[in-house]
């Protein structure tokens, strides 16, 4: 059983040790990336010493792809009900474009209030955006456990939506563009403040940007498609 999955109380001395040293990482990783951090300065965020990490993992590579499988659970985590959703569509063959679209705006809504709504999803979020944006060789982990399919389902929702193969270059421009919109509030979130004159992201400053996140994707796949009835 995956460790992220156990209950902490369940977890075995070694296992409580493997979860300190990810956690640990993932905080390490996120504030000087890969190649700037240290192993030891992962054993003194974990509490633990230097040895630890060779002992349990064998290299600083192999801890980040522990991180970046920690990552992809927790990603797959927070969006598992409207994934699901997503493939319950699919596997249907739904056919009917609001329901459709209000499912993509669903999958949209999850990944914009996981990147920005509490320390630990941010933290994750962090870390994601990094490896996306820099990838190691950690980055397969994520994209095979969590991105790849997370990019399939709003694939197969906008291509059933504008009538397209959902491997076609449109849709996966477009996928990319609708996802886009919610890292920009991660990766330009100082931009977003200033201009905002926002002091963070309160809940209800959540609540609005995925307001219009959802009202953007509406507007342009509404108008593609031709023939979606409004809410």
């Amino acid at each position: 059983m995956n460790i992220q999955k156990k209950p902490a109380q369940l977890l075995s001395k070694g296992e409580q040790s493997r979860l300190r040293l990810i956690e640990a990482a993932l905080k390490v990783f996120g504030r000087h990336s890969y190649a700037n951090a240290t192993t030891r300065m992962i054993a003194q965020e974990a509490g633990m010493n230097l040895g630890s990490i060779p002992y349990y993992f064998g290299s600083k590579e192999e801890l980040n792809k522990a991180v970046a499988s920690y990552v992809a659970s927790k990603i797959n985590e927070a969006m598992g009900p409207e994934m699901a959703n997503a493939e319950r569509l699919r596997r249907d063959k739904v056919t009917d474009k609001r329901e459709l679209l209000n499912a993509l705006n669903d999958l949209v809504s999850a990944i914009l209030r996981w990147t920005i709504s509490d320390d630990q999803s941010i933290l994750v979020s962090h870390y994601a955006i990094r490896e996306h944006m820099e990838p190691t060789a950690a980055y397969d982990v994520i994209h095979e456990q969590s991105t790849r399919i997370m990019q399939a389902h709003c694939a197969e929702l906008v291509g059933a939506i504008l009538g397209l193969p959902a491997d076609s270059e449109e849709v996966i421009v477009r996928v990319s563009a609708i996802i886009g919109q919610t890292m920009s509030f991660t990766v330009a979130k100082v931009v977003v403040m200033r201009s905002a004159d926002w002091g963070g992201y309160a809940p209800h400053n959540v609540a609005y940007i995925e307001k219009i996140v959802r009202q953007h994707t509406e507007i342009v796949l509404m108008a593609l498609a031709g023939d979606i009835p409004t809410v």
